[in-house]
Formats: C-alpha cells, sequence, structure tokens
C-alpha cells in the first residue's frame, strides 16, 4: 500500500522508501495472509459501525503500491481496484490489470467515475499527502451514496516514526535530531550499510518533502468541510476491538476508559472513518 497523495506531494527518495508493518509482525506466513486478514480487519470494522460490506461490493485501495490487498479483496469475492501515484510498483504487479496509476499533472484526481465503489480505503497512506481537503473530496467523489471509507495511518507523536525509525520523526525533523539518532546507527530496511551523513540527508528529504503529519483539529477541519459535520471521525476503539495483532488484547480495558482510545489515536495509530449519506427516501403521496 504506497502513496496517494496531491501534486504538491513528491514521489518518496528511493533510500527513504516507505516502511509498513510485515507479516512476520503478526506471525503470518505469507504476505497474502496478512492482507487477507486486514479484508477481515475492514469487514467486521464495517459491520460495527454500520456499513456491512456486500458480497461483490466494488473496493478501492487508495495508495495501492503493487496491489497486495487489491489481490486479496478480489480472492474474496469483492470487485477490487487499486490507485496509486507511482506507477512502478503497478507496472511490476501480478494484479497489474486491476490498478490504475494517478495522473501526475495536473489537478489532483482518481480516474474512476462518480459514485463507482462502495468502500474506499487507505494504509500509511494519508500521512503523505499535503492537500487533505483535495484528496478527501476526490474520495467522496467516487464513493456510491451510502459509501464508507477507512483510513489507517501513523500518529504525529508516534515514539518512533515508523518510516524512518527516528523517534519522534513525526515532529522533530531537525539536522541536530536527526544527526543524534543517525550516529547512534538508526536506519531502516533501505539504508543499512549507509554512512550518517547520507542517512541524515535523506532522513530530512524523505520528512521534510514526503511526509506532512498532522493534528487532530487539522485533519477533521477539511473532513467536515467535504463530508459534512457528521460524516467522518476517530474510530480507534473500533480498530483496537477487531485488530488481529497483540493491541485487540487492550480493548476490554479501552472500553472502561475511553481515554486510551484518544491515547492510542495520539501516540501510535489514527483510524479515519468516512461516510457519505445515501439520498433521504422519499414519501409517497
Amino acid at each position: 500500500m504506497g502513496d496517494a497523495g496531491t501534486r504538491e506531494t513528491p514521489a518518496p527518495p528511493a533510500a527513504g522508501a516507505i516502511g509498513t508493518a510485515t507479516p512476520s509482525s503478526f506471525a503470518f506466513a505469507d504476505r497474502a495472509s496478512y492482507h487477507r486478514a486486514f479484508v477481515a480487519l475492514h469487514a467486521r470494522m464495517l459491520a460495527d459501525l454500520g456499513h456491512p460490506l456486500r458480497p461483490g461490493a466494488a473496493v478501492l485501495d487508495l495508495g495501492c503500491g503493487d496491489g497486495d490487498l487489491v489481490s486479496a479483496y478480489r480472492g474474496a469475492g469483492f470487485e477490487a481496484l487499486g490507485a496509486d501515484l507511482d506507477p512502478g510498483p503497478i507496472a511490476a504487479s501480478p494484479v497489474r490489470e486491476h490498478l490504475r496509476p494517478i495522473a501526475a499533472e495536473g489537478a489532483y484526481r482518481l480516474p474512476f467515475d462518480d459514485g463507482s465503489f462502495d468502500f474506499v480505503a487507505s494504509d500509511q497512506v494519508l500521512e503523505h499527502v499535503r492537500d487533505y481537503r483535495a484528496t478527501l473530496a476526490e474520495v467522496h467523489r467516487v464513493l456510491a451514496p451510502g459509501g464508507a471509507s477507512l483510513h489507517t495511518f501513523p500518529a504525529r507523536w508516534r515514539p518512533v516514526e515508523c518510516h524512518v525509525h527516528v523517534p519522534l520523526g513525526g515532529v522533530l525533523r531537525g539536522p541536530r535530531w536527526l544527526t543524534l539518532w543517525a550516529l547512534l546507527g538508526v536506519r531502516n530496511a533501505f539504508q543499512k550499510g549507509l554512512g550518517f551523513r547520507e542517512v541524515v540527508a535523506r532522513n530530512r528529504r524523505f520528512l521534510g518533502e514526503c511526509t506532512n503529519y498532522l493534528g487532530r483539529r487539522e485533519i477533521l477541519e477539511p473532513v467536515r468541510a467535504v463530508f459534512g459535520p457528521a460524516g467522518g471521525r476517530f474510530v480507534e476503539d473500533v480498530y483496537l476491538k477487531h485488530w488481529f495483532g497483540r493491541a485487540r488484547h487492550a480493548y476490554p480495558l479501552v472500553r472502561r476508559l475511553r481515554f486510551l482510545a484518544a491515547l492510542f489515536s495520539a501516540l501510535h495509530t489514527r483510524v479515519l472513518f468516512l461516510e457519505k449519506p445515501a439520498p433521504a427516501a422519499r414519501s409517497g403521496v
């Protein structure tokens, strides 16, 4: 699952490539098993949120990368497609006929007709988006009336920034801070063997040009502008309830102590739920 940014979002530098959770993080045998579990997670969450996915529903993976999640959704019987700004992974994907590149020129626009999808998902994408309003407007446009959308992305104050692995890299990205951790040997998987100066330069570029960690209010402002006052909310409690990793064991405590979900949202993962209202039923005469 890759980037779905806007025109202001440059492609990530190769040596600062995005790191995501791996199947081994959750004791899965392979990537396919991990993504099948993600499909099941989405289904449980959507049912809990009052938007159950019907068999054969149209699904979009926004920021699809090489299409692993698209493949998992199609394997589960859904009409899934993917879109990404980076054409490279799409071209190399075994499911590339179901993936669409997003044009890099002109106004940001998803390559689909209005109302094409029942569900739009993204994972580790929104932290790269510069223009939330433009991106959310496109999500709203391609959603069918009554459709829903889920977006999971790392929190701004996450103790360790999940792409470059620098502590507090979501908020502290000055050269001295980055140099400290590079000298201490902090590297992501794409930086092994690089000297500290090169690591600092690449991390500064990646964090400065390819990430945009916003606060809760900064996120909700464009959400409400596009989806309306009641069209979007954070649902970390529902995520924790249904997650397949160790975090799900915290849900009984979260249910009793509601502030823990807000703490999880601030320090680990944000989960944004959006819904496009169905047309109001017309009363008979």
